[in-house]
């Protein structure tokens, strides 16, 4: 189990940025934001992975991959998201605040 197991989801803000997605590549991009959450708010830099994180074939992944990787940022070796590690951030913060009450 992921140490939040609750990714919040602020539903007006993704659709919002989220208008241009086909169906399939809404399902990817929320299949990796599921996976990062749970992978302390990073996944590799790999589309061998990336697709298999989006339970797609390796050719579908391609013809998708551009639209899809413009909402993460790639460094060193692996791609995070602004508002999940925002997201990620305060949920730990608030955690923690908790555990010291």
């Amino acid at each position: 189990m992921a140490e939040f197991p609750a990714l919040p989801l602020w539903t007006d803000a993704y659709l919002g940025d989220t208008t241009h997605l086909t169906t399939i590549e809404h399902g990817a991009y929320l299949l990796l934001l599921m996976a990062m959450w749970r992978n302390n708010g990073s996944l590799p830099d790999d589309d061998r992975m990336l697709s298999r994180y989006a339970r797609l074939t390796a050719g579908q992944w391609q013809r998708i991959a551009p639209t899809v990787r413009a909402f993460f940022t790639p460094r060193d070796g692996f791609l995070s998201q602004g508002r999940l590690t925002d997201e990620l951030d305060a949920v730990r913060r608030n955690s923690k605040r908790q555990s010291d009450n």
